[in-house]
């Protein structure tokens, strides 16, 4: 009867090895991800930011009228781009 536990225990305790192992495996896979997600967040929003500025220094100088077809293309890619700034907030960046 004691050989039986102790050979039950040596399963249990392989089976436990085993998922621990697999778990930390797979918090590295994830975290690596995780990792990589961000940055690709910085850079997006580092681009978004750098966009933003230029749109900003189009429109001070003058460069577009808003009566032509261009003007009015203009006009709507700043407003997106003046959602984006509203909802992502890339001044912190």
């Amino acid at each position: 009867m004691m050989i039986f536990l102790y050979i039950l225990l040596a399963v249990e305790l392989a089976v436990s090895i085993f998922v621990v192992w697999n778990l930390v495996r797979k918090l590295d896979t994830v975290s690596s991800d995780n990792e990589d997600l961000y940055n690709t967040m910085v850079e997006l929003y580092g681009d978004l930011h750098k966009t933003f500025k230029e749109m900003k220094a189009i429109d001070h100088r003058g460069g577009f009228e808003a009566e032509d077809e261009t003007g009015a293309i203009f006009k709507d890619l700043k407003s997106v781009i003046d959602k984006l700034e509203d909802k992502y907030g890339t001044d912190n960046v």
